[in-house]
């Protein structure tokens, strides 16, 4: 999640996304069977599951590129403390909740069939 296009700027090949979609395991719709509560397992990052489908899928044309965009600057200065923590939750959970749809998905080796970022100019 931290290092997957997100869809904020993403831009994508329309005939091969329409192969699969975007999986709707990205909904949260699913049991959490680890968790001891019943609780769902969190929605969002959805693009890392549906580019590892597709990856999956058309192994040798499906790739993700991360373009570098210098003067690109995000604004992560908060001046509430509790929006900074809000902040470093979400961004530490675009690693877990993408984790968790891959297993769901059976995709836990994803690096099998690897999320390719090269940079490309």
């Amino acid at each position: 999640g931290r290092t997957t296009p997100w869809n904020t700027a993403a831009v994508w090949n329309v005939p091969k996304l329409s192969l699969a979609g975007f999986s709707l395991v990205g909904e949260g719709l699913h049991r959490d069977e680890i968790a001891d509560d019943g609780s769902l397992v969190a929605g969002g990052v959805e693009e890392v599951s549906t580019i590892a489908l597709l990856q999956k899928i058309l192994p040798n044309t499906a790739d993700a590129k991360l373009l570098p965009l210098p003067d690109v600057v995000w604004d992560q200065t908060f001046d509430d403390d509790e929006r900074k923590k809000w902040h470093e939750r979400k961004m530490a959970s675009k690693v877990s909740r993408p984790a968790k749809h891959l297993q769901l998905l059976g995709l836990t080796d994803a690096d099998s069939y690897a999320l390719h970022f090269p940079n490309v100019k």
